[in-house]
């Protein structure tokens, strides 16, 4: 089950098993650093807390599994083909950066694809990425109403999006717009580990529509 933060806090608080559980979260916004034909290198985790006082040590990252198949993937659609795969990642300072290598154009379906994502990467239209992992061990705290302090996780997958799982990965424009959408939802907020799992749910389906249209966009092209 792909889940976020927020809902993985509810699930583990309730002593839920974490077996299947896969949790996206994403960086702080850093621009993709450019650095030659159809390659760009990205910061894809920090220490830094986030609002909610949650916490990723970059020490804790295990890569190993991930660098057997280190494929890039667009918005977490794992149903579509990649757009790129990463040729080098490691722990700079208090960062996990990966380099990107984008697949060429001229490779039917996908290269389409990954052409339109570079270009607006290296145009500064995106540059926010997100991560897919496996918690390893973790210490749930009262922190600011309660946040997680990851401190070992499996790097599952790697995901340039235009819109992060987490608010503070974003440029300080669209964060305050998300800001304000969770604001006006706050009656609805999850109070539950059934209903974190429903609309868990629900933003897959929509997430497979959004990802079906595009496909179908880009195949018309």
């Amino acid at each position: 089950m792909n889940i976020d933060i927020t809902h993985f806090k509810a699930l583990a608080a309730d002593g839920r098993s974490m077996t299947d559980i896969v949790v996206r979260s994403g960086p702080l916004p850093s621009p993709a650093e450019v650095l030659g034909d159809r390659t760009a290198r990205f910061t894809i985790s920090t220490e830094r807390e986030d609002r909610d006082g949650d916490t990723i040590s970059v020490k804790g990252w295990q890569t190993q599994d991930f660098e057997r198949n280190p494929v890039v993937l667009w918005g977490h659609d794992q149903g579509s083909l990649p757009i790129g795969r990463v040729t080098q990642i490691g722990v700079e300072g208090r960062s996990l950066k990966a380099t990107v290598e984008f697949v060429p154009a001229d490779v039917p379906i996908a290269g389409q694809m990954a052409e339109a994502v570079f270009r607006m990467v290296q145009s500064g239209f995106l540059h926010a990425t997100s991560v897919g992992f496996k918690p390893r061990e973790w210490d749930l705290s009262d922190r600011k109403g309660g946040s997680v302090d990851f401190k070992r996780q499996e790097l599952l997958e790697l995901s340039i999006v235009s819109v992060p799982s987490n608010a503070d990965c974003i440029a300080e424009p669209a964060r305050k717009s998300v800001e304000a959408i969770e604001d006006k939802s706050d009656s609805n907020a999850v109070t539950s580990p059934e209903a974190a799992e429903g609309q868990v749910a629900k933003a897959a389906a929509a997430k497979a529509r959004r990802a079906r249209a595009l496909r179908l966009i880009m195949l018309g092209n």
